[in-house]
């Protein structure tokens, strides 16, 4: 599947005690966002605009409290610009 980082930041996130800055990012038109961490392959910086490939990484293991997003593995990296 296709992912675009549109290059905005949301707000930064705690979990659980850690603090992530949060990618704002699309998937078709479902809107996300994402800590730096959750793309595998990849560490996202500032100020760009990525188009990705990536795989939706499925856990065995039971969410407790549905509010963990999902994690990504980066297949290749279809585009990545600079935001004017």
């Amino acid at each position: 599947m296709t992912l675009t980082i549109t290059g905005e930041m949301g707000e930064t996130f705690s979990w659980p005690e850690v603090k992530f800055e949060c990618f704002k990012a699309l998937i078709g038109n479902k809107e996300l966002c994402f800590g730096n961490n959750q793309i595998k392959g990849i560490t996202l910086e500032k100020g760009y605009k990525y188009q990705l490939k990536v795989n939706r990484i499925i856990y065995d293991y039971p969410i407790q409290d549905g509010n963990l997003p999902d994690d990504y593995e980066l297949i290749n990296i279809i585009s990545k610009q600079k935001l004017e």
